[in-house]
């Protein structure tokens, strides 16, 4: 019988979100206490992140566009990872096609041709 190790990951898991609970707790308190020093207590700011930017500090390339560039679009067709192009064309910088804005996973592109 196969031995799953997910209780582990999930006390692993716990284990990490209390040590950062603690953590952010710890510098809310630091600042909190900071701010009482001086004598005015500085309001706290939160910035609500997208769900991307809160996961991963990784920049994507098609949001450092500045002019139509020249793109493929690819899929897999073998377990090991190859892609077979099927698609080129150009993407185009800016966040509104036919007067409406598109959505935050999506881009402007015009394709050029299909194989």
């Amino acid at each position: 019988m196969y031995k799953t190790r997910q209780h582990y990951k999930n006390d692993l898991l716990a284990q990490l979100c209390k040590k950062a609970d603690q953590y952010i707790d710890e510098k809310l308190n630091q600042r909190l206490q900071a701010s009482q020093d001086q004598g005015s207590v500085e309001p706290l700011a939160l910035v609500a992140l997208s769900s991307v930017a809160s996961t991963t500090l990784e920049t994507f390339p098609v949001n450092a566009i500045n002019s139509p560039t020249p793109c493929a679009l690819h899929i897999p067709y073998h377990k090991k990872g190859k892609t077979i192009k099927v698609a080129s064309g150009n993407v185009y910088p800016g966040r509104i096609l036919h007067h409406s804005v598109l959505l935050e996973d999506y881009a402007r592109v015009k394709v050029k041709s299909v194989i």
